[in-house]
């Protein structure tokens, strides 16, 4: 297995989404700037702890219902009740 597919499988199965998409771009600005080991490390993890990211993930994976109310109805195409009938 190549290391491309490698990284593509643990990424996913370990759920950072964010390491798997950065994770290019990152190695190759780490050798430009000639990085040790653990200064992209580090690197990598900071981008993947991002609160923003992880607010973000934690809303998809509750996967919370669509509130509707009311003013969110469509009322044009509601039917129209039958509030009295004849006896």
């Amino acid at each position: 297995m190549t290391t491309e597919l490698l990284l593509g499988h643990l990424t996913k199965q370990l759920r950072i989404p964010t390491i798997a998409v950065q994770y290019r771009s990152l190695a190759r600005d780490a050798e430009d700037r000639n990085l040790r080991y653990e200064e992209f490390l580090l690197a990598l993890l900071e981008a993947e702890s991002r609160e923003e990211n992880q607010r973000q993930r934690r809303l998809k994976q509750a996967a919370f219902f669509v509130q509707k109310t009311l003013v969110h109805e469509n009322w044009i195409r509601a039917p129209v009740p039958i509030l009295c009938r004849s006896l």
